[in-house]
């Protein structure tokens, strides 16, 4: 079986294996190296010769056909994605429904289901500046998922969250995951590797570790380096 993500280049002598459903947490010494990454993982910039998706190679895709393709498969939480002001909640999550094609009508009446799903619903008609900061959060993963995508990207989620928001959010991804979506995300909050299946460790542009979560022992601040080190400039830096 094809993985879901096959990229061979990104880190010399290590190939970067994503299987459908995972959810991988990804610990990284650099903010900006990992923001990079992931904008890579969603072919929002970067050389595409070596990335494959499903089996298929993303190197001859236009501009317009991985737009068509992020649009379709990559969901994106990131930290500078914030709501519009000038829209409801609902319609902030209809959003990627209207950019995808669907009426609006249709798109409103599926945000509303996906805000419920959240918990949200009665939120629906306030504008964000009426919500608390977890309500905001959740109401960015709810449009993040609203194409239901086969792959969420997700930088840095609990950053700047108290412990019973944090759980809060955790537990949506955690759900999301269940429901079959690939998670892929960055952190550097240890918490969040009891609800991964795999955790990647990246440190001084090398990969000290990959190891599926049910495989670690007493790593709970990941010091321990794995046998698999990599060489590499930094991601963005010329070659």
């Amino acid at each position: 079986m094809q993985p879901l993500i096959r990229i061979t280049e990104i880190f010399p002598n290590y190939d970067f294996l994503v299987e459908k459903g995972e959810f991988i947490a990804i610990f990284g010494d650099n903010d900006l190296e990992m923001n990079l990454f992931l904008h890579f993982l969603g072919f929002l910039e970067g050389d595409l010769h070596d990335f494959y998706l499903n089996g298929q190679s993303l190197e001859t895709m236009s501009e317009s056909e991985l737009s068509s393709l992020r649009q379709s498969e990559v969901g994106f939480y990131f930290s500078d994605f914030d709501l519009l002001p000038a829209y409801n909640i609902i319609e902030n999550v209809a959003l990627p429904l209207r950019f995808s094609g669907m009426k609006k009508i249709e798109s409103l009446h599926k945000a509303s289901a996906i805000l419920e799903s959240f918990g949200l619903r009665n939120r629906e008609y306030f504008f964000p500046h009426q919500l608390s900061e977890i309500q905001k959060q959740r109401v960015c993963l709810a449009r993040a998922v609203a194409n239901d995508p086969s792959i969420l990207l997700v930088e840095n989620p609990t950053k700047n969250l108290g412990l019973k928001s944090k759980t809060i959010l955790l537990d949506d991804l955690k759900r999301i995951s269940m429901s079959g979506t690939t998670i892929i995300l960055s952190t550097n909050d240890n918490s969040i590797s009891s609800h991964a299946s795999r955790i990647i460790r990246i440190e001084e542009s090398k990969v000290i570790l990959d190891t599926p979560t049910n495989e670690r022992k007493d790593m709970p601040t990941f010091t321990t380096a794995a046998p698999k080190v990599v060489n590499k400039k930094p991601l963005g830096a010329e070659q």
